[in-house]
C-alpha cells in the first residue's frame, strides 16, 4: 500500500484509498473520531502541525476530516 505525506503536517501520511491516516515517526494508525451528534456522519482526525505563535513555533492540534485529506493523494507527495 502506498502512503502520501500530508505536506501541511509533515509527520503524517494517508494511505492511497483514503481510508487510513498514520503518524510516519511512530509508525502507528490514527483512529478516526466520528461524534455521535455529527449529523454529516463524517470521520475526523486531529493532527498536530507547527504554529507561529508570539514569534516562536509551536505544535498544535488542528482537525481535520478524512475527505479533506484526500486532497493530498497525489504523486508528488508520495512516501
Amino acid at each position: 500500500m502506498n502512503w502520501y505525506i500530508i505536506t501541511t503536517c509533515p509527520n503524517y501520511a494517508i494511505s492511497e484509498d483514503g481510508q487510513s491516516v498514520k503518524n510516519i515517526t511512530t509508525d502507528q494508525l490514527l483512529n478516526h473520531n466520528v461524534a455521535p451528534y455529527a449529523k454529516d456522519g463524517l470521520r475526523r482526525v486531529t493532527l498536530r502541525h507547527k504554529a507561529v505563535y508570539h514569534n516562536k513555533v509551536r505544535s498544535a492540534p488542528k482537525v481535520y476530516t478524512v475527505e479533506s485529506l484526500k486532497e493530498f493523494i497525489k504523486e508528488e507527495n508520495k512516501l
